[in-house]
């Protein structure tokens, strides 16, 4: 049986989770647009498969022109705010690679992951 939760990880209904998925003052944590090519994107994802003990209900996302390059889950809000804040201060520091120079997206992605991979790890220890 499917179960649902709230962002304080309480258990909901179905008829709950329809009526808050049409508040987007619920539905996002955070979202900050970091110069003219980044986007960092925080939201409530009430229906998620428990990982190790823990539910994430939460889902970080770095986008760049829109496309999503990194993703990462937090079980509560607090870590949630904490990511998304991590998130937008990784990629303010990022130097983009240039891409005509031969390197590819999926370099661009994975040196960006590094830049906040220790810390993700610290957040989810404290759960």
């Amino acid at each position: 049986m499917l179960k649902f939760h709230n962002r304080k990880g309480e258990e909901i209904t179905y008829e709950q989770v329809k009526e808050l998925m049409y508040d987007l003052h619920y539905l996002q944590v955070g979202f900050s647009v970091v110069g003219d090519r980044y986007s960092v994107s925080t939201i409530w994802t009430p229906l998620r498969q428990a990982e190790e003990g823990r539910i994430p209900l939460f889902e970080t996302v770095i986008f760049d022109n829109d496309e999503p390059l990194c993703c990462w889950a937090s079980s509560t809000e607090e870590q949630a705010k904490e990511m998304h804040d991590l998130c937008v201060k990784a990629v303010e520091h990022f130097e983009p690679l240039d891409f005509g120079a031969g390197n590819d997206f999926g370099a661009h992605t994975k040196q960006l992951q590094e830049r906040v991979a220790i810390r993700y790890d610290e957040l989810s220890k404290r759960t």
